[in-house]
């Protein structure tokens, strides 16, 4: 019997596409290049990437590139792969585009009054951003939001203010917000009342702010007004004036004030009107920490009569 031995024969099983590598999510700056791909197995291989669930024309190989990534290319990839015997979808992709710090509204220059409170503010753009802030290019410690408060303005927090946010993608600062303390401001306060049988006593509340103390001058002004009234008015010919603090105690009092020149000084600086030396007019030039406070006038030996009592501030914020 006669054999005869065939040539050898190749036998290729085809299927479907399998994938053996994933895409892969990503997290980077913008401006950087990058790309997203698949690995797979099977023949004739045909790759369609989509973005967010739509084609992307021309994306038909298995690596898609990023030469210039920016905002716009974030978000979710995936990739379909197919041949003659089937398909297969990848897993999802995610790009997430960290992008540099944008300022869209700027800090404000303001002019803030003696021990009042203000805040700084900035808004931006950008992914995960930190802040400082400077004042006079030094960094603030522990300034590290989009808002610095001021909680009490003098001339220490007085100046320029900048501050720097910054990113993995990048930095700005703000331009400088001035802040200054604003010189306008109450300088006097003046009362004009009367002291009567039934009214024994004639008072006037202030209050001092700010963090340090302030030299006060309080007057209490009967036979001064004189030439400032009309004829027969009743002045208080001798008043008795007392400062007192928010709990009562008496802190200073005078029923006299005798020609000081201190006094004078202060009647001149704050633009008060002069008083005859030898007036029994009272006045008060005190130094006085922030808080609440009473002027307190009476007669001397119950006498009666109209008086002004005056509250001057003798230094300007």
């Amino acid at each position: 019997m006669k054999t005869t031995t065939s040539s050898f024969a190749t036998i290729v099983i085809a299927g479907a596409p399998t994938i053996s590598t994933q895409p892969q999510s990503l997290t980077l700056n913008s401006g950087t290049s990058t790309s997203i791909s698949v690995s797979a197995a099977g023949s004739g291989l045909m790759y369609q990437w989509y973005y967010n669930g739509t084609i992307i024309n021309g994306a038909t190989k298995n690596t898609l590139s990023f030469p210039n990534i920016q905002s716009s290319n974030a978000g979710t990839y995936y990739v379909v792969i197919s041949n003659a015997y089937g398909s297969v979808t990848s897993a999802n992709a995610t790009l997430q585009i960290i992008t540099p710090p944008l300022i869209t509204s700027q800090p404000q220059s303001q002019s803030i009054g003696q021990g009042s409170t203000t805040t700084l503010s900035v808004i931006s753009t950008g992914s995960s951003s930190n802040y400082q802030w400077y004042l006079n290019g030094t960094p603030i410690a522990g300034a590290t939001s989009s808002s610095y408060i001021i909680s009490t303005v003098s001339s220490t927090t007085i100046g320029s203010y900048t501050v720097k946010i910054t990113n993995s993608a990048g930095s700005v600062t703000s331009s400088a917000a001035i802040v200054t303390l604003n010189s306008t401001h109450l300088g006097n306060l003046s009362l004009l009342g009367n002291i009567g049988s039934n009214n024994t006593m004639f008072t006037a509340g202030f209050v001092v702010l700010g963090s340090g103390s302030e030299t006060v001058l309080v007057r209490a002004i009967g036979p001064g007004l004189i030439p400032y009234v009309s004829s027969g008015t009743s002045v208080l010919q001798n008043p008795q004036l007392v400062i007192t603090n928010s709990t009562g105690l008496q802190l200073a009092k005078n029923t006299s004030w005798g020609g000081n020149a201190s006094l004078i000084s202060a009647f001149n600086s704050t633009g008060a009107f002069a008083l005859n030396t030898s007036s029994n007019d009272a006045a008060i030039l005190i130094q006085l920490q922030p808080g609440s406070y009473t002027a307190q006038v009476t007669g001397i030996n119950g006498s009666t009569g109209s008086v002004l009592i005056e509250v001057y501030e003798t230094s300007s914020p």
